[in-house]
């Protein structure tokens, strides 16, 4: 697959690429005031290397909804495509594609594709004929190494591991009490590293089935970064879920002896983000970005201490796994970004539907599901409060997101006040709008 996505080689080259874990992904979306109940087509596309696999996708259309199934129908798993003059899906964020390959090939024109049933006696094909399953790229161990590496607070990732143990599936609910089910997998490696993974809703009917011992690939896992340490907490949803059997190292692990899980290294953390009530109302600290970074995560705040930052922009995930709790509620970990620099910050309650421009949480998760769900353009003001948790550190939380106005008034009062959220103990220096030193005529200067 090597250059699939490359404008000049997709001219003139063609690949071989066989199918892996075709499905249909449902979901919902409004339009023009009716809800729409929307499918698409996704697979794994391997190829001669296992290390080189990429998805393959059908999106919903309004002139054949129809598509995704037709496309289940004939992309049948196993099945072998030869592809020229490729196109590719850019509903698809290359952020939150775990893939090797982080284009999406679309499966429809004006990709050209040719069914293949065997390779024969032509050596070429031959040569290029994809192998039976994926292998992704780094074992457990490194691949928390590359978690902790990622600035963002979430991501996607495939692993390979022997299934050691998969729990029952428990019930719990949100907030609006809804029902929500919920178990736990465990896999090992030879890195002598355990990963757990939450396997939610029917994602487990994709699971329930393996042999406990066999090694296996799950391609399109979520894992979103602790607040409070260094971990992270890898999440499992059927719409983004492949399971995928075989191949050489997943037969390697198979062969791994393995009695207990307790002979292995925790690598993945079992922590649950709590909704913290933040009270945002009322006067407020007006900082910057690099301000709020440089706050010493274990200074004393008897009380929350309220903030604002004007004109700043949010980047933030999108994957279900990563804007969601166990419980299902919406709980963000964002990177936040204006004119002195950038911060990482926690986004909560209301702040967490104003962060995609969506009015309510059923419209920011249609939109998550949909592919479409992305954060406003447009630069916001926050609130929010610096507090102190339970193990004494200082945790950012943004509980309010408005957009700026594009035309405001530079505030002589507000700009004297801006000292920022630690105590001046020496002279300090403002910083000013150019207009206003324009304005003002300065001596000695």
């Amino acid at each position: 697959m090597r250059n699939i996505d490359n404008r000049s080689t997709g001219r003139h080259a063609t690949w071989v690429v066989k199918v892996l874990s075709p499905k249909v992904v449902e979901y919902s979306f409004q339009s023009k005031g009716e809800q729409i109940l929307a499918k698409k087509f996704r697979c794994v596309l391997t190829s001669s290397n296992p290390q080189e696999y990429m998805y393959g996708s059908i999106p919903f259309d309004f002139k054949n909804r129809n598509a995704a199934e037709e496309g289940l129908k004939k992309f049948t798993d196993g099945s072998v495509w030869e592809i020229s003059s490729p196109a590719f899906d850019h509903k698809y964020r290359a952020l939150y594609v775990g893939c090797p390959k982080k284009a999406v090939l679309l499966l429809l024109a004006p990709t050209v594709m040719r069914r293949i049933e065997e390779p024969g006696d032509s050596v070429p094909l031959q040569a290029v004929w994809p192998n039976l399953t994926v292998h992704p790229p780094c074992n457990l161990q490194d691949t928390v190494k590359m978690l902790k590496m990622i600035r963002q607070a979430s991501t996607t990732l495939d692993v390979c591991g022997k299934f050691m143990e998969l729990s029952e599936q428990k019930e719990t609910t949100d907030k609006k009490q809804n029902k929500l089910m919920v178990a736990e997998l465990v896999l090992v490696d030879d890195s002598h590293h355990s990963f757990r993974v939450s396997i939610w809703g029917d994602a487990y009917d994709l699971l329930k089935d393996v042999s406990r011992g066999e090694g296996i690939s799950l391609v399109g896992l979520s894992a979103m970064k602790d607040s409070r340490d260094d971990g992270f907490k890898v999440n499992a949803w059927h719409n983004s879920l492949h399971v995928i059997l075989g191949g050489d190292r997943a037969d390697f692990l198979t062969q791994m002896p393995a009695s207990s899980t307790n002979e292995f290294v925790p690598a993945t953390s079992t922590f649950t983000p709590q909704i913290e009530l933040v009270e945002v109302q009322g006067e407020a600290l007006h900082s910057c970005a690099a301000a709020l970074a440089e706050v010493p995560n274990d200074m004393p705040f008897l009380n929350d201490k309220r903030f604002q930052l004007n004109r700043c922009l949010i980047e933030a995930p999108i994957s279900r796994g990563a804007i969601t709790t166990e419980k299902g509620d919406l709980y963000i970990r964002a990177t936040l970004h204006d004119w002195s620099g950038s911060v990482e910050v926690e986004v909560v309650e209301d702040a967490c539907v104003q962060l995609f421009g969506c009015k309510t949480k059923s419209q920011v998760l249609a939109a998550c599901d949909d592919g479409t769900l992305s954060t406003q353009l447009k630069r916001v003001n926050v609130r929010g409060v610096l507090r102190q948790d339970t193990k004494g550190k200082v945790r950012k939380f943004v509980a309010q997101i408005k957009v700026s106005p594009e035309s405001y008034t530079i505030s002589a009062r507000a700009m004297r006040s801006s000292l920022g959220l630690a105590q001046p103990v020496t002279g300090v220096v403002l910083t000013a709008p150019i207009t206003r030193v324009a304005q003002l005529s300065l001596i000695h200067i």
